[in-house]
């Protein structure tokens, strides 16, 4: 048996006592949009924004753009490690 902190329950639907649930690990590591993020900034001089990605890929719409950008202020609370400008 293992004690796992799941807060007030805000953010899990209601168990019934007894209930054995299966707790896993956040899967990290890279993602498809890490990698479209990189090939993009890797031809702009190191830079991601919404027009750079546009003009690398006429067929993408301005928000999957902007979900980029998400994932990018996500890593930057996350890490440090990404510069946002």
């Amino acid at each position: 048996t293992h004690y796992v902190e799941i807060g007030k329950g805000e953010n899990v639907d209601p168990h019934a006592t007894g209930t054995i649930v299966r707790i896993e690990p956040v899967s990290v590591g890279i993602r498809e949009a890490d990698r479209i993020v990189a090939a993009i900034a890797a031809a702009n001089e190191g830079r991601y924004d919404v027009d750079a990605h546009l003009r690398h890929d006429p067929s993408a719409t301005e928000a999957f753009a902007e979900t980029h950008v998400r994932r990018l202020e996500a890593m930057r609370r996350l890490t440090g490690g990404v510069t946002l400008e």
